[in-house]
């Protein structure tokens, strides 16, 4: 069974977050009512087939080829990026003096349209044979005079009237007599008639629902860590062209990507090229439980100990630079869930609710915090308390009497010292908004005279 694989993009914070999950037949149709349900059926927005294995699994009756990847949007009206044209995809066979381009033809194909409906839209346009340009394009004209002398009416193969996509206005705006600087031209057909063609500059296009593109195939994700040297260490990590084109689809530069299940961190490393190749600043947030690798496998040996050893090694070796790929001047940070630092007051019974008891109780809590805890470890959770990202940054401050740490997020910013004193005149060295700035510290770090003193300069709050 392949479990689900959930990606989310443009932080759910916002209107128009978007949700990729990767699954495949076993349990699709499974996940597909949980999701209705939790995200609301109005907010499904498709179902992506892709090709992960060209092959296909060919010890079946019937080889399986594709897996799916479920689009939820938590806007119904949530807008999806276009994708680049490129190799295959690009298809701007010509070039002018503007730009490339391809052509189409100005009549509307539209059976329901024509000059029955469209009366203003069906006008003769008058092309110029004596000029034909290096592709083959001919001048056009809607006023007919000597040389502008062959008129072209917009009719089907049948001869029956349709008419034309533009107006006269419109079309008047975008023709000039040289070919090479026209948005419209003629181009004759091997019968001797002229068709009408509107030149289509657009360098990107929409993203299908079939995803076939070899990027996107398994194989690759396998490829990709080789070229890191961790293909041994890992088995089916998804290719990064995949992942690649769902953030250029369903992100924007500034956008947060979360990935639930990060397995080797290709979500981490496709965020990190894209950011290079479009001069992006997206932020990752990748997600894996400590599962342990096998103490038989070439992984466990080579010191992984766990799979997100090997996704966080992956994305050193994706910063520090591999093959022919420069270093990226970016870094990251690894979180570990854990119990809190902060003393946990336990229920008494209240059969057993002496007074001896609950002194014993009161002096465990004469440290707020757990024995051996670390600054580092209190400080993120002081930062997740007060409503701060873990990605805020921190400046420590060493006073000859305390350490103080300056915590800094969107010009918003508090201090915290966490020694077992705190020396009221440190007060003087700090830059603050008197009685605004937040001001953190240990309960038994402050005189009661110097709570009262404190709190009139700064907005304090004890631990």
């Amino acid at each position: 069974m392949m479990y689900p694989r959930l990606f989310l993009a443009r932080n759910l914070l916002k209107n128009d977050g978007v949700i990729f999950i990767s699954i495949d037949d076993n349990e699709g149709d499974n996940l597909k009512k949980i999701c209705d349900e939790i995200f609301g059926e109005d907010n499904f927005f498709t179902k992506i087939i892709v090709q992960s294995n060209k092959r296909g699994q060919t010890y079946k009756q019937i080889s399986k080829t594709h897996e799916y990847i479920l689009v939820y949007t938590k806007n119904t009206e949530a807008e999806f990026n276009e994708l680049e044209k490129k190799g295959d995809k690009d298809d701007l066979n010509y070039e002018d003096d503007i730009s490339r381009f391809n052509i189409r033809g100005l009549r509307n194909r539209n059976p329901k349209f024509g000059r029955f409906n469209r009366p203003n839209l069906f006008y003769p346009i008058y092309v110029r044979p004596d000029i034909v340009d290096k592709d083959g394009f001919s001048p056009i004209s809607l006023t007919q005079d000597e040389h502008y002398n062959v008129e072209v009416l917009p009719l089907n193969s049948k001869g029956e009237e349709s008419c034309w996509r533009w107006s006269k206005k419109l079309l008047l705006e975008n023709i000039n007599s040289d070919t090479h600087k026209s948005d419209v031209i003629a181009k004759k057909k091997e019968n001797g008639e002229f068709r009408i063609h509107e030149k289509y500059r657009k360098t990107t296009y929409k993203p299908k629902t079939i995803w076939t593109e070899k990027s996107v195939i398994n194989e690759k994700g396998t490829v990709q860590l080789g070229k890191l040297d961790l293909s041994d260490f890992i088995e089916f990590p998804k290719p990064l062209g995949l992942l690649t084109k769902l953030i250029k689809i369903g992100s924007n530069k500034d956008d947060i990507i979360l990935d639930f299940f990060a397995g080797s961190a290709t979500t981490a490393h496709a965020v990190l090229e894209q950011n290079k190749e479009d001069s992006g600043d997206r932020k990752f947030i990748c997600v894996q439980l400590p599962e342990p690798t096998d103490e038989s496998s070439p992984a466990y040996q080579e010191g992984y100990e766990t799979i997100s050893d090997i996704a966080k090694e992956r994305i050193r070796r994706v910063i520090n630079g591999y093959g022919n790929n420069d270093p990226i001047d970016d870094g990251f940070k690894v979180f570990k869930l854990n119990k809190s630092n902060y003393k946990i007051w336990e229920e008494i019974n209240s059969r057993e609710a002496t007074v001896e008891v609950i002194k014993e109780q009161l002096n465990l809590f004469e440290d707020s915090l757990v024995e051996d805890y670390r600054d580092i470890d209190v400080l993120y959770e002081i930062i997740i308390k007060e409503g701060y990202s873990l990605n805020s940054k921190i400046e420590q401050k060493n006073l000859e009497q305390n350490t103080v740490y300056k915590v800094i997020e969107n010009g918003n910013y508090f201090y915290v010292v966490l020694d077992d004193k705190v020396e009221f005149e440190i007060i003087e060295e700090l830059d603050y908004e008197e009685k605004e700035t937040l001001f953190i510290c240990l309960d038994t770090a402050l005189t009661d005279d110097d709570k009262i003193n404190l709190s009139l300069r700064l907005n304090l709050k004890t631990i």
